[in-house]
């Protein structure tokens, strides 16, 4: 989790936003013509969220639709990354037990390691930062 009613969660983006303590229990009603429901919608869609999240993120974080969209882009281009390093990681691991296996221990695997670990942390810190703005 990141910031109050955020939410980022591996493997996708969320389509609800974070509960927070008390709920949410004021609601906003906007009449619209057809034709802006049309569009409020099609906008929606394009972005990749539901109309009124779309309304609430556009409005309270003084976004465009395009930005909405973008920093959700940019946050599932992360996510890849994300995975990518793990599974480096998890190659790592591999070698490890291997390493263990022999008792031979090649002198860049504490490096590789420690290289792989700052890695992943600056990802995490990078997407927690996209989500808060």
């Amino acid at each position: 989790m990141t910031g109050e009613g955020q939410a980022v969660v591996r493997g996708g983006p969320r389509r609800r936003r974070a509960n927070v303590d008390g709920g949410r229990s004021e609601a906003v009603l906007v009449r619209v013509t057809p034709a802006e429901k049309q569009l409020l919608a099609m906008v929606a869609e394009q972005a990749g969220v539901s109309v009124p999240r779309l309304l609430v993120e556009s409005t309270l974080r003084n976004e465009s639709p395009q930005a909405v969209k973008d920093r959700r882009d940019l946050l599932a281009l992360m996510r890849g990354v994300q995975q990518l390093v793990g599974r480096v990681g998890t190659n790592v691991n591999q070698i490890t037990r291997a390493v263990n296996a022999t008792g031979e221990t090649g002198k860049e695997l504490a490096g590789t390691l420690a290289g792989i670990r700052r890695m992943l942390d600056r990802v995490d810190e990078a997407m927690d930062e996209v989500a808060a703005r």
